[in-house]
């Protein structure tokens, strides 16, 4: 259970009985370096957490003096993620962002990336025949940005709107065969397709903050400038006032450039992050770890 839905479980029975007399683990995901204030309340329920990143480590080292561990989750199919090829001549050349439409568009941010992506490619630029393709799940084009998105491509035939649901393989091969995989978010607590698409070879470009600042480097990414901002209103679950970061536009778009400019050295440092994702989160050492928590819990 999240720390979202924890009071849920408890408010409607049962949960106590779970709790009660056990040694507790908690293993929760959030997005942002300060809990929300219910989160706290449940803090007490548990002996120690499990952290999935580094960064939600520190989140939870600020809100309590109980044991916090790093325990990254155990992916092992990153490793059998199809992996990028060199492009052939006459090969469809694009970014890629994949993201919910249900989940916070304001976090998500998919219209920084198609401002980015227009002033990095503009028409009869020499590099006229990239693209963008954006992969939503679940868009509902009552809700303004999605509609926007809808806009845009209808507007410039080099930005694609992918929106029917696409079998896993299918949507590897998607990541697997862009120029590079773009995230504009504005924090995340993990980054999962970002990982996948590092675990795929494919170059990164996005901001080395929350989940992904461990991942994100010159070394393995391309990274993107950004300012750390307050949010200017309650995007629920994040309350007004609590801070996550704006991606640089011009940074991208620089970014995104370098990207087609370098193939190369985008092709050096993808690899980098493949061997770095799979070392975290697909190494037996991890099991070893796993395996020794949870000995040392029934000590």
């Amino acid at each position: 259970m999240n720390g979202d839905t924890l009071p849920l479980m408890l408010e409607h029975g049962g949960g106590h009985e779970l709790l009660d007399g056990a040694h507790n683990i908690a293993v929760w995901y959030w997005e942002l370096p300060v809990l929300r204030p219910e989160w706290h309340a449940s803090l007490k329920y548990f002996n120690e957490f499990w952290a999935p990143t580094p960064f939600i480590a520190d989140t939870l080292r600020s809100a309590t003096s109980k044991p916090v561990t790093l325990m990254p989750p155990y992916l092992k199919y990153l490793e059998t993620m199809p992996v990028r090829k060199t492009q052939d001549q006459g090969h469809p050349r694009y970014f890629v962002y994949c993201f919910d439409a249900n989940s916070i568009l304001e976090r998500k941010n998919p219209l920084a990336l198609v401002k980015a992506f227009e002033q990095a490619f503009p028409d009869h630029d020499e590099h006229g025949d990239v693209e963008l393709v954006l992969k939503v799940t679940y868009p509902n084009r009552e809700i303004e940005e999605v509609d926007a998105l809808y806009q845009h491509s209808a507007s410039n035939p080099r930005i694609k709107v992918v929106d029917e649901l696409l079998a896993t393989a299918d949507l590897h091969d998607l990541i697997a065969n862009s120029l590079a995989y773009v995230s504009p978010h504005r924090s995340e607590g993990l980054g999962l397709t970002v990982i996948e698409a590092m675990a795929a070879q494919v170059p990164i470009i996005t901001t080395s903050f929350g989940g992904l600042a461990s991942f994100v480097d010159s070394a393995t990414a391309w990274p993107v400038a950004f300012n750390k901002v307050e949010l200017p209103a309650e995007y629920h679950p994040y309350p007004k006032g609590f801070v996550w970061v704006d991606p640089d536009i011009d940074s991208m778009a620089d970014q995104m450039r370098q990207v087609v400019r370098s193939p190369e050295e985008a092709a050096m440092r993808a690899a980098t992050a493949r061997q770095r994702v799979l070392d975290c989160f697909c190494s037996d050492r991890l099991i070893d770890q796993y395996q020794s928590a949870f000995k040392r819990t029934q000590q």
